[in-house]
């Protein structure tokens, strides 16, 4: 099981209107903390990588081809102000733009771009939720067309309800990949969202074999693993059912950090000592 760390120092920069060198030199200073940690791989947003020049981009995935760690996942796929559900959803748009994320993700070496984009993806009020359900199918497939040749592939990430009204479990999310069949699209399990929709961490073994990718945080406040004393036993707990499964990918910290430089180290000791904990176990 490979450990990384989701950075969103890039996108606060481009939020504030940095100059792209200054958020580069930024994410790269968070790349050597991630590493020095210990760290296998970091994961980027994709409204990031969407916003730069294509002299930008240039520039960013030649000084990323130099970073110590890979670019294994990506997630804020779909911005706001483009819907993939409701009335001004647009097919062509949809495919263009994904034309072009899957184009710089796989120039950065990106495996698992992440569908969360609860707004995105969101029904208007209103909303027929057959049509809403048709409409996101034609997006996967679309994410099937564009990531077909490359290596690439699309994880449905379940959103809490508070964030979208719709694949909300990962149970409901995986009942999506099966029944689709698409064989670039598999699924994700976020740790904090399986908590606030009420979802136990067994469901991960009946839905093992879709799983490809996972997030993990403290589970009530979205902060780094070790934020409470409880986090230890919690990602232990998370650990026990995946290796039981065989699961050998990706684990992402997706939470909010307030000392980057501290905290990094702090999540991933805390999965470490999870790891030790159910060695022990044995």
């Amino acid at each position: 099981m490979q450990y990384g760390c989701c950075l969103s120092a890039w996108t606060r920069g481009e939020a504030t209107g940095q100059d792209v060198q200054v958020r580069l030199a930024g994410l790269l200073r968070q790349i050597d903390t991630v590493f020095d940690a210990g760290f296998s791989f970091v994961e980027l947003t994709v409204s990031s990588l969407m916003a730069l020049t294509e002299q930008e981009y240039d520039v960013v995935r030649t000084a990323l081809s130099f970073a110590p760690l890979p670019i294994f996942a990506c997630n804020s796929l779909i911005p706001e102000t483009l819907p993939i559900v409701g009335p001004q959803a647009d097919t062509h748009a949809l495919q263009a733009y994904m034309a072009r994320v899957v184009d710089r993700a796989d120039g950065l070496g990106v495996q698992r771009l992440v569908f969360g984009s609860g707004r995105a993806r969101s029904a208007p009020a209103g909303f027929s939720r057959d049509q809403a359900d048709a409409q996101i199918a034609r997006f996967l497939e679309i994410c099937q067309q564009e990531t077909e040749g490359s290596d690439v592939m699309m994880v449905i990430e379940p959103l809490r309800s508070a964030e979208s009204d719709i694949l909300n479990t990962v149970v409901e999310a995986a009942r999506w990949v099966e029944r689709l069949g698409l064989s670039r699209v598999r699924l994700l399990a976020d740790t904090y969202h399986m908590y606030a929709q009420r979802e136990p961490l067994a469901v991960l073994s009946q839905t093992a074999h879709l799983l490809s990718h996972i997030h993990v945080a403290n589970k009530e406040e979205r902060r780094y693993p070790g934020f409470a004393p409880s986090d230890v036993g919690d990602m232990r707990d998370l650990l026990r059912v995946l290796k039981s499964t065989g699961y050998d990918q990706g684990v992402s910290v997706e939470c909010h950090f307030e000392d980057f430089a501290l905290e990094v180290p702090r999540a991933l000791a805390c999965l470490t000592e999870a790891e030790q904990a159910l060695a022990s176990e044995s």
